[in-house]
């Protein structure tokens, strides 16, 4: 005997209609979002549109706090594409019920993402951030810094590389030079002695446009010779200067795309050509991001895979958003610890609860033990000496002043030891011909303080809790939403793409953290919980009643609380 099931008629007819807030659980990311964007002034929101002439024609224009709902619940799951999010305006409840039945089709959404969402995101993450730190949700005086390397649209196959693109230039210079000689030989050569062409020198080769304009002189003097008195060999010879002028402009592009950078490719120019987490190399962009409370209040995007060159101009844009002067805290490890970084948070008076290469190395006793590091060797500031373990000196031999290509300089201060040659403790000492050490006292002095913060209470824990601060959202955001790399080429598309994550992800956050369940939502789901534990519990209280019948537990945007 078969079991027996529930029956699923499909053209059953309901006394009610279904309405699709009733389908929506009252947690549910998607109310959030509603609240949170209705509660945007709309000269924020549609900036571009308010600055637009009215088009009295045509069909009116989709409401932009619609299609921005749909790409912040949008950035909580990981469809991200503009054909999917097409699909899901059709399929979905919670983005049917943000788009109030509207469906607009993937020209659309993308061009509004792309287009004019550049000019207002920013804005719209920073009113975020400042009504979380208005409900102290969030310490915009303490920041918790840390970055990652995620790829980028791009194919890592078309790669130009600057060391190439200076090599094949200064090929194609030369080949130049070579036309240009043979060119000479030839007129040598020619039977009309009375006619030589002015042929510039050779020196004047140093760009495209000079190279073009030698080409179009030297053919301007051929062409008013006639056919019968130029040879075929000139002419060629002219046409490969030409075209050699067209080639080499391509690679002059390139280096002016390059600008600083090593590398880009060709599908995305902005991106750059790294090593990745997982050690592959292919084009991505470097994304700090800081956190407070566990909510993102900074976010950039970088071209270089070097935290402490993205450090700077980071905490620059924090600045720039909150007010300068506000940051008083950073924690952050060890890859943003340089004498650079130290001495800039030294001059603004910033805390700094930061780690530098070879930190941990210097707490273990085989390196408190170790003589021959010149950190452990003795110095006698009578003298300005290092004393080795032979007793030897190692005297001031003359400063050096490194500029790095950022004009940061560093002096450095060279001590040599004069004795090395008979020394019997010199194969554990060095390799060289002679012990030298190299000593940054600027650098030495700031680490040392930052030394000093760090093992104080206060900074033993911000060191833990930086871990489970920062390392949770790059967790949420690689595995739950699947940042594996970024769907939009181009910086400005990458950082709107990026922006869009960190307003999601602050929007959850907030959701998950409990704030939103206050006042009458609070007391509504108490009730609830009350009444199922205790059924004789009556309540006659009619203003409560009133508040369980009229309020519908939107959630409500939290500046309005």
């Amino acid at each position: 005997m078969l079991p027996k099931f529930k029956e699923i008629p499909k053209n059953q007819l309901s006394i009610f209609p279904t309405q699709l807030d009733s389908l929506i659980p009252q947690d549910h990311i998607c109310r959030a979002i509603d609240s949170f964007v209705e509660g945007l002034p709309m000269n924020l929101v549609g900036k571009y549109f308010l600055n637009k002439p009215s088009n009295e024609g045509g069909r009116p224009a989709y409401h932009p706090k619609l299609i921005l709902k749909l790409l912040l619940y949008s950035y909580t799951t990981p469809y991200r594409s503009s054909h999917e999010l097409e699909k899901l305006a059709k399929e979905s409840i919670p983005c049917m019920w943000l788009l109030s039945g509207e469906t607009p089709d993937h020209a659309t959404i993308s061009r509004f993402r792309s287009k004019y969402l550049k000019d207002v995101l920013e804005d719209i993450h920073v009113n975020l951030v400042l009504n979380l730190a208005k409900h102290e949700l969030v310490n915009l005086e303490e920041y918790v810094l840390d970055g990652t390397l995620i790829n980028a649209n791009a194919n890592k196959y078309k790669t130009v590389f600057k060391k190439n693109a200076e090599r094949y230039s200064q090929q194609v210079r030369t080949k130049v030079q070579e036309y240009i000689h043979t060119l000479e030989n030839l007129e040598k050569e020619s039977i009309h002695q009375n006619e030589v062409l002015d042929i510039p020198s050779e020196t004047s080769c140093s760009d495209s446009n000079k190279i073009k304009e030698i080409a179009h002189k030297i053919d301007e003097q051929l062409s008013k010779r006639g056919n019968d008195r130029v040879t075929k060999k000139q002419k060629t010879q002219c046409r490969n200067i030409i075209r050699k002028a067209d080639q080499l402009n391509g690679y002059e592009q390139q280096l002016q795309t390059l600008d600083s950078r090593n590398s880009y490719s060709k599908t995305d120019t902005d991106a750059t050509y790294m090593r990745m987490k997982n050690r592959e190399y292919a084009n991505g962009y470097n994304v700090q991001v800081g956190t407070s409370k566990g909510f993102i209040t900074g976010v950039t995007l970088h071209q270089t895979s070097s935290d402490q060159k993205a450090f700077i101009p980071h905490v620059a844009k924090y600045e720039e958003w909150y007010g300068k002067g506000t940051l008083k805290h950073i924690v952050a490890d060890g890859g943003y610890g340089s004498e650079r970084t130290f001495t800039w948070m030294e001059q603004r008076k910033i805390i700094p609860y930061v780690k530098f290469p070879g930190y941990y190395q210097q707490t273990k006793e085989a390196y408190k033990k170790n003589q021959f590091i010149a950190k452990n060797m003795p110095y006698y500031e009578d003298g300005d000496y290092y004393l080795c373990p032979n007793d030897q000196k190692l005297e001031w031999y003359g400063q050096r002043i490194k500029i790095h290509k950022n004009g940061y300089k560093n002096i450095i201060q060279e001590y040599r030891c004069k004795k090395c040659n008979t020394c019997p403790l010199k194969n554990k000492c060095t390799t060289a011909e002679y012990r030298k050490i190299m000593i940054s006292e600027n650098a030495n002095r700031l680490r040392a303080k930052a030394t000093h913060f760090l093992k104080t209470e206060e900074g033993k824990k911000k060191s833990k809790m930086r871990g489970h601060d920062i390392e949770t959202v790059f967790g949420h955001l690689k595995k739950n939403l699947k940042l594996d790399s970024f769907l939009l080429r181009g910086k400005d598309n990458v950082n709107i793409e990026m922006l869009l994550f960190t307003i999601s992800y602050n929007l959850i956050k907030l959701l998950k953290s409990g704030f939103l369940l206050r006042g009458e939502q609070l007391i509504v789901l108490l009730y609830a919980y009350l009444y199922r534990r205790n059924k004789w519990l009556k309540i006659k209280n009619s203003s409560f009643l009133n508040c369980l019948c009229s309020y519908d537990l939107k959630m409500k945007s939290i500046w309005n609380f």
